[in-house]
């Protein structure tokens, strides 16, 4: 059992993730139309050529060098489609589960043992979806593309070690902050292509729809990023202000028992 400052930590952690802004609002849009987008994407199949490659999820083009290895192609969609679908369920088992059975330390350590095995196999398919999308970068016509894979593998690669060490180290707070950026990343993924495909059908050059495209949604889901940065760190800055209280009220009444044994001594 965790002792009694490390269960509030995790108990305030929890209650937090329940009720955030991800819960409140945006589930109730972004579930619906990233399962639709996901069931899309298997159903519908892409152009491969050795020259071109149109995507079946959002008809996004791109222009490259040699034709895409299937094996590295079929990864990086599992890969990427299987993670997406674990993280929701993954996140809302932390609310349905994890939050709702705090009181009940058997159903609790139950509920655990899920999130870790989910969680491990979340950051399976996030290795397998990165490293594959990466190594196809070499294959694209694009100018600077393997500069531009670089730059969006980056991220996944950085919360595939922050997620597992924030969890092994017991940083709830950061753990949380990880893993919601991650999810985020997924919900902003789609968009980027949604994104890119869209300027690339009003006109725009195959190569700059793309890069406008990604980088202009991914931007605009980085301010959501920021803003839980910010949240994270007030959130810290108020913790530690009530703990400072805490200890400036214990050693007052440290003071105060002292004072009142050395007036006893004195009579």
């Amino acid at each position: 059992m965790p002792s009694p400052p490390a269960a509030q930590c995790r108990d305030d952690v929890l209650k937090i993730d329940a009720a955030d802004w991800y819960h409140r609002r945006i589930k109730h849009v972004a579930v619906p139309v990233l399962v639709v987008y996901t069931v899309h994407a298997l159903v519908t199949p892409g152009i491969r050529s050795k020259h071109l490659s149109i995507s079946g999820d959002s008809g996004l083009t791109m222009d490259l060098k040699a034709a895409l290895p299937p094996v590295m192609l079929h990864a990086h969609s599992i890969g990427a489609l299987s993670m997406v679908c674990m993280i929701l369920v993954q996140k809302e088992l932390v609310r349905s589960r994890l939050y709702n059975t705090l009181r009940s330390p058997v159903q609790y350590a139950s509920s655990m043992l899920v999130h870790r095995r989910l969680g491990y196999a979340i950051l399976v398919a996030c290795l397998v979806m990165d490293a594959a999308g990466y190594a196809m970068g070499h294959f694209s016509a694009f100018p600077s593309f393997e500069v531009f894979s670089a730059w969006f593998a980056l991220p996944f690669a950085a919360w595939l070690v922050a997620i597992p060490l924030t969890a092994r180290a017991g940083w709830l707070r950061s753990h949380r902050l990880a893993s919601n950026m991650l999810l985020k990343g997924c919900i902003a993924t789609p968009l980027s292509r949604l994104g890119g495909a869209g300027l690339q059908r009003l006109g725009w050059a195959t190569a700059s729809g793309y890069y406008v495209g990604i980088f202009g949604v991914a931007c605009a889901i980085g301010l959501w990023q920021v803003a839980d940065v910010v949240g994270f760190v007030r959130e810290v800055r108020a913790l530690r202000g009530r703990q400072d209280g805490q200890e400036s009220r214990h050693a007052s009444c440290q003071l105060a028992k002292r004072g009142s044994t050395s007036s006893e001594k004195s009579r």
